[in-house]
């Protein structure tokens, strides 16, 4: 079924829907992935190269700078994904990535997982990276809608009318999220330093 088929069938708010439905499984997926490759001892220097890049819990280095050096370039990545016209699938990788990263962290966590201030850390960093990969999976979403425009241009010789307009919407919508990950990142540092 072509596009113009699904735009045919699917109202505006199910065409939504339906694709933050796949950004959703995407992000599932690759959390699933970093689960098992953790927990079968499968791809090490992946899961090993994930811990050390992603938000690190174990006081190696500042937990701030942890906290925005991953989740910061990703959603730095997704920014200019929006830009290229095969961006597209580029950006739904992201989300994978992400997946797998928190897949990797939370059961990481989880072995020796034994007081309750343990799984108080558990409850805050899940909450923290769930808060996160939605922040970035609504990135992906803006930056599939440019990246489509983009595309269209390219292969179709496709018009886009108010451009500029549109390029004013996108950098306003990735300054909201670049404040909504500040605003999360700030309340997961000071819950951090109040209860652990």
């Amino acid at each position: 079924m072509n596009r113009m088929n699904i735009r045919i069938w699917l109202t505006a708010s199910q065409r939504r829907t339906l694709g933050i439905s796949c950004y959703m499984l995407l992000l599932i997926a690759g959390c699933a992935a970093g689960t098992i490759c953790m927990l079968a001892g499968k791809l090490d220097r992946l899961c090993s190269l994930c811990l050390k890049l992603g938000l690190s819990i174990s006081g190696e280095g500042p937990l701030l700078l942890s906290a925005l050096r991953w989740n910061g370039g990703l959603l730095l990545l997704s920014f200019f994904l929006g830009f290229c016209a095969i961006g597209q699938p580029l950006t739904g990788l992201l989300l994978a990535v992400q997946g797998f990263s928190m897949g990797c962290l939370l059961t990481e966590m989880t072995h020796g997982m034994t007081g309750q201030m343990q799984l108080l850390q558990y409850l805050l960093t899940a909450a923290y990276e769930l808060a996160v990969s939605f922040i970035l999976l609504l990135s992906v979403r803006e930056s599939t809608r440019l990246s489509r425009v983009y595309a269209g241009i390219c292969t179709q010789g496709a018009d886009a009318p108010e451009m500029s307009h549109r390029l004013r919407l996108y950098s306003l919508r990735y300054g909201v999220l670049l404040i909504l990950m500040l605003a999360f990142t700030g309340i997961f540092l000071l819950l951090y330093s109040i209860l652990l």
